[in-house]
Protein backbone atom coordinates (compact mmCIF):
# COMPACT_ATOMS: atom_id res chain seq x y z
CA UNK A 1 0.00 0.00 0.00
CA UNK A 2 2.90 2.18 1.10
CA UNK A 3 4.38 1.54 -2.40
CA UNK A 4 1.59 2.18 -4.26
CA UNK A 5 1.08 5.78 -2.85
CA UNK A 6 4.59 6.70 -3.57
CA UNK A 7 4.33 5.35 -6.96
CA UNK A 8 1.09 7.64 -7.34
CA UNK A 9 2.52 10.66 -5.32
CA UNK A 10 5.33 10.63 -8.00
CA UNK A 11 3.57 10.79 -10.83
CA UNK A 12 5.19 7.61 -12.57
CA UNK A 13 3.36 4.88 -14.55
CA UNK A 14 0.24 3.05 -14.15
CA UNK A 15 -0.07 0.14 -16.01
CA UNK A 16 -3.36 -0.43 -16.94
CA UNK A 17 -5.41 -3.42 -18.08
CA UNK A 18 -4.85 -3.19 -21.88
CA UNK A 19 -1.53 -3.73 -21.32
CA UNK A 20 -1.49 0.27 -22.33
CA UNK A 21 0.68 3.09 -20.39
CA UNK A 22 -0.53 6.33 -18.80
CA UNK A 23 1.72 8.98 -17.29
CA UNK A 24 -0.34 10.79 -14.07
CA UNK A 25 1.53 14.35 -15.18
CA UNK A 26 1.34 17.45 -12.86
CA UNK A 27 -1.03 20.55 -14.30
CA UNK A 28 0.63 23.72 -14.86
CA UNK A 29 -2.21 24.74 -12.47
CA UNK A 30 -2.58 21.69 -9.68
CA UNK A 31 -0.68 23.78 -7.20
CA UNK A 32 -0.25 27.33 -6.24
CA UNK A 33 2.73 29.32 -7.57
CA UNK A 34 4.16 30.69 -4.39
CA UNK A 35 5.35 34.37 -4.77
CA UNK A 36 7.62 36.25 -2.29
CA UNK A 37 8.53 40.07 -2.20
CA UNK A 38 11.88 40.84 -3.89
CA UNK A 39 13.56 44.16 -3.92
CA UNK A 40 11.71 47.47 -3.60
CA UNK A 41 13.40 50.24 -4.80
CA UNK A 42 12.02 52.79 -2.15
CA UNK A 43 11.66 56.01 -4.80
CA UNK A 44 7.99 54.08 -5.31
CA UNK A 45 7.00 55.16 -2.24
CA UNK A 46 5.90 51.50 -1.26
CA UNK A 47 6.14 49.28 1.46
CA UNK A 48 6.43 45.35 1.82
CA UNK A 49 3.14 45.28 3.21
CA UNK A 50 1.41 47.20 0.69
CA UNK A 51 3.38 45.18 -2.17
CA UNK A 52 1.85 42.31 -0.77
CA UNK A 53 -1.58 43.60 -0.50
CA UNK A 54 -1.73 44.44 -4.21
CA UNK A 55 -0.28 41.21 -5.25
CA UNK A 56 -3.16 39.51 -3.48
CA UNK A 57 -5.61 41.88 -4.98
CA UNK A 58 -4.41 40.41 -7.97
CA UNK A 59 -4.17 37.11 -7.03
CA UNK A 60 -7.93 37.01 -6.46
CA UNK A 61 -8.47 38.35 -9.83
CA UNK A 62 -7.45 34.78 -11.51
CA UNK A 63 -8.38 32.90 -8.37
CA UNK A 64 -12.04 33.69 -8.63
CA UNK A 65 -11.98 32.96 -12.03
CA UNK A 66 -10.29 29.57 -11.54
CA UNK A 67 -12.68 28.60 -8.62
CA UNK A 68 -9.32 27.82 -7.14
CA UNK A 69 -5.94 28.59 -5.45
CA UNK A 70 -3.51 29.68 -8.13
CA UNK A 71 -0.96 32.00 -5.92
CA UNK A 72 0.35 32.03 -2.81
CA UNK A 73 2.31 34.02 -1.08
CA UNK A 74 5.16 33.05 1.04
CA UNK A 75 8.31 34.73 2.17
CA UNK A 76 10.27 32.04 0.63
CA UNK A 77 8.38 32.23 -2.34
CA UNK A 78 10.10 31.14 -5.72
CA UNK A 79 8.23 33.61 -7.65
CA UNK A 80 9.99 37.26 -6.10
CA UNK A 81 7.99 40.40 -7.27
CA UNK A 82 10.44 43.39 -7.61
CA UNK A 83 9.82 47.45 -7.96
CA UNK A 84 12.71 48.24 -10.25
CA UNK A 85 12.70 52.21 -10.78
CA UNK A 86 13.92 53.01 -14.35
CA UNK A 87 13.24 55.73 -17.23
CA UNK A 88 9.83 54.32 -17.07
CA UNK A 89 8.54 55.38 -13.62
CA UNK A 90 10.48 58.53 -13.84
CA UNK A 91 8.81 59.12 -17.27
CA UNK A 92 5.73 58.27 -15.65
CA UNK A 93 6.38 60.32 -12.66
CA UNK A 94 6.80 63.23 -14.76
CA UNK A 95 3.99 63.19 -17.45
CA UNK A 96 1.82 63.55 -13.77
CA UNK A 97 3.35 66.43 -12.92
CA UNK A 98 2.62 67.42 -16.96
CA UNK A 99 -0.89 66.48 -16.47
CA UNK A 100 -1.43 68.92 -13.55
CA UNK A 101 0.33 71.54 -15.11
CA UNK A 102 -2.15 71.10 -18.17
CA UNK A 103 -4.57 71.18 -15.57
CA UNK A 104 -3.68 74.61 -14.25
CA UNK A 105 -2.83 76.28 -17.70
CA UNK A 106 -6.08 74.98 -19.31
CA UNK A 107 -7.83 76.47 -16.36
CA UNK A 108 -5.65 79.73 -17.16
CA UNK A 109 -6.36 79.91 -20.88
CA UNK A 110 -10.05 79.76 -20.35
CA UNK A 111 -10.03 82.47 -17.96
CA UNK A 112 -8.35 84.28 -20.84
CA UNK A 113 -10.96 82.88 -23.29
CA UNK A 114 -13.52 84.35 -20.83
CA UNK A 115 -12.01 87.72 -20.66
CA UNK A 116 -11.51 87.72 -24.42
CA UNK A 117 -15.09 86.85 -25.03
CA UNK A 118 -16.59 89.77 -22.56
CA UNK A 119 -13.39 92.13 -24.19
CA UNK A 120 -15.17 91.39 -27.46
CA UNK A 121 -18.79 91.70 -26.80
CA UNK A 122 -17.71 95.17 -25.29
CA UNK A 123 -15.29 96.17 -28.16
CA UNK A 124 -18.17 95.48 -31.23
CA UNK A 125 -21.21 96.96 -29.14
CA UNK A 126 -18.65 100.03 -28.76
CA UNK A 127 -17.40 100.02 -32.47
CA UNK A 128 -21.71 99.47 -33.53
CA UNK A 129 -22.19 102.81 -31.36
CA UNK A 130 -19.42 104.29 -32.94
CA UNK A 131 -20.16 103.62 -36.38
CA UNK A 132 -23.91 104.63 -35.92
CA UNK A 133 -22.31 108.02 -34.58
CA UNK A 134 -19.83 108.68 -37.19
CA UNK A 135 -22.50 107.20 -40.02
CA UNK A 136 -25.37 110.07 -38.51
CA UNK A 137 -22.64 112.81 -37.90
CA UNK A 138 -21.65 112.52 -41.76
CA UNK A 139 -25.25 112.33 -42.80
CA UNK A 140 -25.86 115.66 -41.08
CA UNK A 141 -22.32 117.15 -41.88
CA UNK A 142 -23.20 116.29 -45.68
CA UNK A 143 -26.37 118.21 -45.20
CA UNK A 144 -25.09 121.16 -43.73
CA UNK A 145 -22.38 121.71 -46.19
CA UNK A 146 -25.42 121.02 -48.63
CA UNK A 147 -27.19 123.73 -46.93
CA UNK A 148 -24.63 126.39 -46.84
CA UNK A 149 -23.67 125.50 -50.40
CA UNK A 150 -26.85 126.60 -51.30
CA UNK A 151 -27.44 129.86 -49.29
CA UNK A 152 -23.90 130.99 -50.85
CA UNK A 153 -25.42 130.53 -54.21
CA UNK A 154 -27.97 132.89 -53.47
CA UNK A 155 -25.98 135.37 -51.97
CA UNK A 156 -26.50 134.34 -47.97
CA UNK A 157 -29.28 132.61 -45.92
CA UNK A 158 -31.63 134.58 -44.36
CA UNK A 159 -31.72 135.50 -40.44
CA UNK A 160 -33.50 132.34 -39.27
CA UNK A 161 -32.06 129.95 -41.87
CA UNK A 162 -28.42 131.52 -40.76
CA UNK A 163 -29.37 130.94 -37.25
CA UNK A 164 -30.41 127.04 -38.29
CA UNK A 165 -27.34 126.85 -39.66
CA UNK A 166 -25.34 128.41 -36.59
CA UNK A 167 -27.31 126.26 -34.26
CA UNK A 168 -26.03 122.88 -36.20
CA UNK A 169 -22.46 123.93 -36.49
CA UNK A 170 -22.05 124.35 -33.10
CA UNK A 171 -23.98 120.47 -32.63
CA UNK A 172 -21.76 119.24 -35.14
CA UNK A 173 -18.68 120.46 -33.51
CA UNK A 174 -20.27 118.79 -30.09
CA UNK A 175 -20.53 115.58 -31.88
CA UNK A 176 -17.06 115.85 -33.34
CA UNK A 177 -15.58 116.08 -30.57
CA UNK A 178 -17.84 113.28 -28.41
CA UNK A 179 -16.40 111.05 -31.84
CA UNK A 180 -12.88 110.96 -31.30
CA UNK A 181 -12.31 110.08 -27.48
CA UNK A 182 -14.81 107.07 -28.43
CA UNK A 183 -12.89 106.36 -31.43
CA UNK A 184 -9.76 106.10 -29.09
CA UNK A 185 -11.59 104.12 -26.81
CA UNK A 186 -12.91 101.49 -29.60
CA UNK A 187 -8.75 101.53 -31.04
CA UNK A 188 -7.79 100.87 -27.17
CA UNK A 189 -10.20 98.18 -26.76
CA UNK A 190 -9.21 96.38 -30.40
CA UNK A 191 -5.56 96.36 -28.79
CA UNK A 192 -6.96 94.95 -26.03
CA UNK A 193 -8.62 92.47 -28.00
CA UNK A 194 -5.30 91.71 -29.67
CA UNK A 195 -3.36 91.24 -27.25
CA UNK A 196 -5.80 88.95 -25.00
CA UNK A 197 -5.49 87.18 -28.24
CA UNK A 198 -2.06 86.68 -28.36
CA UNK A 199 -2.04 85.37 -24.98
CA UNK A 200 -4.74 83.18 -25.22
CA UNK A 201 -3.20 81.67 -28.74
CA UNK A 202 -0.24 81.52 -26.66
CA UNK A 203 -1.42 79.31 -23.99
CA UNK A 204 -2.67 77.14 -26.47
CA UNK A 205 0.51 76.30 -27.79
CA UNK A 206 1.58 75.61 -24.44
CA UNK A 207 -0.70 73.19 -23.37
CA UNK A 208 -0.76 71.45 -26.80
CA UNK A 209 3.02 71.62 -26.41
CA UNK A 210 2.86 69.46 -23.73
CA UNK A 211 0.14 67.71 -24.48
CA UNK A 212 2.41 66.36 -27.36
CA UNK A 213 5.34 65.17 -24.78
CA UNK A 214 2.54 63.41 -22.60
CA UNK A 215 1.14 61.74 -25.99
CA UNK A 216 4.87 60.32 -26.94
CA UNK A 217 4.69 58.43 -24.15
CA UNK A 218 1.65 56.85 -24.26
CA UNK A 219 -0.19 54.04 -25.73
CA UNK A 220 3.19 51.87 -26.16
CA UNK A 221 3.11 48.07 -25.36
CA UNK A 222 2.87 46.72 -22.22
CA UNK A 223 6.26 48.19 -20.76
CA UNK A 224 5.15 48.89 -16.83
CA UNK A 225 6.04 44.72 -15.87
CA UNK A 226 7.48 41.43 -17.02
CA UNK A 227 7.20 38.10 -16.04
CA UNK A 228 11.09 36.77 -16.15
CA UNK A 229 12.16 33.23 -16.78
CA UNK A 230 15.24 31.74 -17.26
CA UNK A 231 15.55 28.14 -16.64
CA UNK A 232 14.33 27.61 -13.34
CA UNK A 233 14.42 31.06 -11.74
CA UNK A 234 11.45 33.29 -12.22
CA UNK A 235 10.67 36.51 -11.35
CA UNK A 236 8.34 39.79 -11.98
CA UNK A 237 10.10 42.70 -12.27
CA UNK A 238 7.46 46.31 -11.86
CA UNK A 239 8.76 48.94 -13.89
CA UNK A 240 5.55 51.78 -13.50
CA UNK A 241 2.57 52.33 -12.17
CA UNK A 242 0.72 55.54 -11.14
CA UNK A 243 -1.51 54.55 -7.79
CA UNK A 244 -2.20 50.99 -6.42
CA UNK A 245 -5.07 50.06 -8.47
CA UNK A 246 -2.52 50.39 -11.26
CA UNK A 247 0.05 48.15 -9.59
CA UNK A 248 -2.55 45.32 -8.78
CA UNK A 249 -3.33 45.31 -12.30
CA UNK A 250 0.25 45.07 -13.75
CA UNK A 251 0.98 42.92 -10.98
CA UNK A 252 -2.62 40.73 -12.04
CA UNK A 253 -0.93 40.86 -15.95
CA UNK A 254 2.44 39.78 -14.95
CA UNK A 255 0.39 36.90 -13.00
CA UNK A 256 -1.07 35.99 -15.99
CA UNK A 257 2.14 35.14 -18.40
CA UNK A 258 3.17 32.81 -14.90
CA UNK A 259 0.25 30.69 -15.52
CA UNK A 260 1.23 31.26 -19.56
CA UNK A 261 -1.49 33.14 -20.42
CA UNK A 262 -0.98 35.31 -23.63
CA UNK A 263 -1.93 38.23 -24.63
CA UNK A 264 -5.51 39.23 -26.31
CA UNK A 265 -6.91 41.83 -28.64
CA UNK A 266 -9.92 42.74 -25.88
CA UNK A 267 -8.57 46.34 -24.41
CA UNK A 268 -10.45 45.73 -21.47
CA UNK A 269 -8.82 42.64 -20.77
CA UNK A 270 -5.96 41.95 -17.76
CA UNK A 271 -4.05 40.76 -20.42
CA UNK A 272 -4.46 43.37 -23.32
CA UNK A 273 -1.04 44.37 -24.35
CA UNK A 274 -1.68 47.87 -23.16
CA UNK A 275 -2.92 48.38 -19.64
CA UNK A 276 -6.08 50.47 -20.79
CA UNK A 277 -8.80 48.72 -18.39
CA UNK A 278 -9.49 50.46 -15.33
CA UNK A 279 -10.41 47.43 -13.05
CA UNK A 280 -9.05 44.04 -12.32
CA UNK A 281 -12.08 41.95 -13.38
CA UNK A 282 -10.82 39.18 -16.07
CA UNK A 283 -12.79 39.51 -19.17
CA UNK A 284 -14.31 36.52 -21.33
CA UNK A 285 -11.14 36.60 -23.66
CA UNK A 286 -8.48 36.07 -20.35
CA UNK A 287 -11.12 33.41 -18.52
CA UNK A 288 -10.52 31.37 -21.95
CA UNK A 289 -6.99 32.03 -22.22
CA UNK A 290 -6.60 30.60 -18.89
CA UNK A 291 -8.74 27.80 -18.96
CA UNK A 292 -6.91 26.69 -22.29
CA UNK A 293 -3.35 27.41 -20.41
CA UNK A 294 -4.14 25.53 -17.26
CA UNK A 295 -6.01 22.91 -19.20
CA UNK A 296 -9.25 22.94 -16.96
CA UNK A 297 -12.04 21.47 -18.28
CA UNK A 298 -15.45 22.31 -18.63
Amino acid sequence: MRILKNILSLAVIVLCAGGSYYFLTKGPCDSPVAYSVGSIDERFGINQEKLVAAAKAAEDAWEKAAGKDLFAYSPKGKLPINLVYDERQATSERNRGLVTQVGAEKQTADSVKADLEALKSRYENLSKEYEALVSSFRTRQEEYNASVAYWNERGGAPQSEFSKLSSEKKQLQALASELEPKRLEVNRLASEVNEKVRSFNGLVRTINSTVEVINKSADKEFEQGEFIQEGRRKEIDIYEFKDVGELERVIAHEMGHALGVDHNENPESIMYYLNSGANLALSREDIESLKAACKFKE
